[in-house]
């Protein structure tokens, strides 16, 4: 399925389900995974509130993805848990190692069922990237990518 068919069929499911037409919306395309792309700083919680947001609009699983030893020593993950329960939104987490932009692009060409890319804005993206992969990156196939940013505080 191309991208253009997808953003299609998530936008057709969100509409169904914004308007309350849950069966509806979850017959549109099938199985649907958002993956999170965490990156172990202070604003992975928007990244999470906008994955878990946007997952219950269009009934689908979170999976996480992650390399930095960051995420599991700022208790994100704990933080992520908590929140996905309340929401009742199946959640998997997938650590990953190296060049986070190669394990997402890797992690989104193996998973036809991953609709969603949410990542934060960061530096933390290029830690341990080789110059052909950050030439590579986002190189997502069939994929929408949602880049999340909390403004600057003064």
């Amino acid at each position: 399925m191309g991208l253009k068919k997808n953003l299609e069929n998530l936008f057709a499911a969100t509409a169904f389900a914004e308007r309350g037409e849950f069966d509806t919306a979850r017959s549109i395309g099938g199985r649907r995974s958002v993956l999170l792309v965490l990156t172990g700083t202070g604003s992975d919680r928007a990244s999470v509130r906008y994955a878990l947001s946007m997952s219950k609009r269009v009934d689908a699983s979170v999976e996480v993805l992650y390399v930095s030893r960051r995420v599991e020593e700022g208790g994100i993950l704990v933080y992520l848990e908590g929140e996905a329960a309340r929401e009742n939104v199946l959640l998997k987490v997938v650590k990953g190692s190296g060049c986070l932009k190669k394990a997402v692009i890797d992690h989104t060409e193996k998973r036809r069922d991953i609709n969603l890319v949410v990542v934060e804005s960061s530096e933390e993206l290029d830690e341990e990237c080789t110059e052909k992969e950050l030439l590579r990156a986002w190189k997502i196939t069939d994929c929408p990518l949602v880049v999340v940013s909390e403004p600057l505080r003064a």
